[in-house]
């Protein structure tokens, strides 16, 4: 496998590890730092911090957000029309939509659990066709929860 691939694919693990999307982690720095220099000079956001570290701390016991995988998996899946020593964002992107679509259709023969490195995973992550739909539905309850708590640490009155 080629060395841009694989370092993708480390970060793509390594958010697996943290239960996080490198976007998350930025948005929830970013939102400590403000609330941060917000409580310096107002004394105030030490409960909204704790409510950010805690989220942080609390994503060890919690599933792998799906969108992770999508990634990872079309880091490892190489088409036809793709250039296997390169990576590119817009195939990825692509890829991943694929994947989401056939998933979505929920059958054992589709296409996204037919993927050899989609079974390998699934024996990583101990998952299966079956369990899919539950995972996904964690996985989207989990981004819903992020969303609220994001907001919720921005709003003035809280």
């Amino acid at each position: 496998m080629p060395l841009i691939r694989l370092f993708k694919i480390q970060d793509f693990m390594a958010w697996m590890v943290r239960g996080l999307t490198a976007d998350n982690i930025k948005e929830i720095a970013e939102r400590m730092d403000v609330l941060l220099s917000e409580g310096i000079r107002t004394g105030r956001n030490g409960a909204k911090l704790g409510v950010l570290i805690s989220e942080l701390t609390d994503r060890n016991e919690r599933s792998v957000p799906v969108e992770i995988v999508y990634n990872y998996l079309a880091c490892y899946y190489v088409r036809e029309d793709e250039e296997p020593n390169d990576y590119n964002d817009q195939v990825q992107k692509e890829k991943v939509i694929a994947f989401k679509k056939s998933a979505e259709c929920g059958t054992l023969d589709g296409f996204f659990f037919a993927l050899t490195e989609y079974k390998r995973l699934s024996e990583l992550l101990a998952t299966t066709s079956n369990s899919w739909e539950s995972i996904v539905e964690e996985s989207q309850a989990q981004a819903e929860r992020m969303e609220k708590l994001m907001t919720i640490t921005k709003s003035e009155n809280s």
